[in-house]
């Protein structure tokens, strides 16, 4: 197994410099779904019987995690990291999935192969990256403001929360009796973050008109996904009383409703005015986070626990069927990219090209 491991990194990394593809800042947005759907859907639903595809699936996410983080490591390399990942202010938070696609990444290792040492590695070095992706983070949200760029931002800036709630989940996984007051900080922190992104978001949307079709992004799912995560953190961390999580789960389950219902409209739009194949059968690096956040509330309302009877009700409908909307919604994505990364190549191929390539 480790040598099948070894070659698929290979072929990976290989490729990412073959090509000489420079990834977009959130495509580990992919990372990050796929690990959450592995150890917080399918696990949940299938239960031990589970692990040996488990394991194919965590062979397949660490290839990709390591193969972009090389791409990462390229862009450095040739002094193209500040154009690509930083100047803008905004795509300046996507480094948050960075930080997340190592947590779930860390967990997967620990979870299934019971590697200790290495989630430890990658627990302390993710730790150093989200101290850096939250100072820039900061400075990000000061350069909006002080520009009044409102106008450009959108769910990504709640990449803050779900990057360090992920934090939580990750060394409360691997490491014995973390210290309450880490993780009271972590979450306290992730809120914080969670309020600001809000405010930020809904001056954009409040003040001024806005498109469905046009304005809306598809990262506004995470207004609940990092509530989604929070819950979960919430529950991991076992600092929060078992009724504010339940009151929180409802505040999810609210967000969740309204954020859907409006991307069931823009559907419609969009099939409307630029019909299926270009209205949605189109691939884009952010719906990886449509699928990240689906899973999350999944995985949210599977370890909620609670006696309320209406909660109850919907918690079994949400469980039952939720798994087969993820697995839709991911196998649409996946075809999605095959074909994407299929014209990429038959592009590069054509033109023998020697210029940079983002994917």
């Amino acid at each position: 197994m480790f040598l099948l491991w070894t070659l698929f990194i290979f072929i990976g990394i290989f490729y990412i410099k073959y090509s000489n593809l420079y990834v977009k800042t959130s495509t580990l947005a992919a990372v990050m779904a796929i690990g959450i759907l592995t150890r917080g859907v399918l696990l949940n639903y299938f239960t031990t019987g589970f692990y040996l595809y488990g394991e194919i699936l965590v062979m397949i996410n660490i290839t990709l995690w390591l193969s972009f983080l090389f791409s990462l490591g390229m862009a450095i390399w040739k002094g193209k990291f500040r154009e690509l990942h930083i100047k803008n202010p905004v795509n300046r938070f996507g480094i948050g999935t960075w930080v997340a696609a190592s947590s779930i990444c860390g967990i997967l290792l620990y979870i299934f192969n019971d590697w200790f040492v290495p989630a430890m590695v990658i627990s302390i070095v993710n730790f150093g990256l989200w101290l850096f992706y939250i100072v820039i983070s900061v400075f990000a949200f000061y350069e909006i403001h002080k520009n009044d760029a409102y106008h450009k931002v959108h769910g990504i800036l709640l990449l803050t929360t779900v990057s360090t709630q992920s934090m939580i989940l990750l060394i409360n996984t691997i490491y014995p009796n973390v210290p309450i007051y880490l993780n009271t900080c972590l979450l306290l922190i992730g809120f914080l973050f969670y309020a600001t992104g809000v405010y930020f978001i809904g001056k954009r949307y409040i003040r001024k008109s806005w498109s469905i079709q046009d304005d809306w992004n598809n990262t506004n799912c995470i207004l609940h996904g990092a509530l989604s995560i929070s819950g979960i953190a919430c529950i991991v961390s076992g600092t929060v009383n078992s009724t504010v999580i339940a009151i929180l789960w409802i505040l999810v389950l609210v967000i969740y409703l309204i954020v859907e219902m409006i991307e069931v409209i823009r559907l419609y739009t969009r099939i409307k005015h630029l019909g299926i194949k270009k209205g949605i059968l189109i691939y884009d690096v952010t719906q990886w986070s449509r699928i990240f956040t689906f899973a999350m509330f999944d995985t949210f309302t599977f370890r909620l626990q609670t006696d309320i009877a209406v909660i109850s009700h919907i918690r079994h409908f949400v469980l039952s069927f939720g798994i087969w909307v993820i697995l839709t919604l991911i196998v649409i994505e996946v075809l999605l990219s095959m074909r994407h990364m299929l014209r990429l190549h038959q592009t590069i191929t054509y033109k023998n090209q020697t210029n940079d390539v983002s994917v």
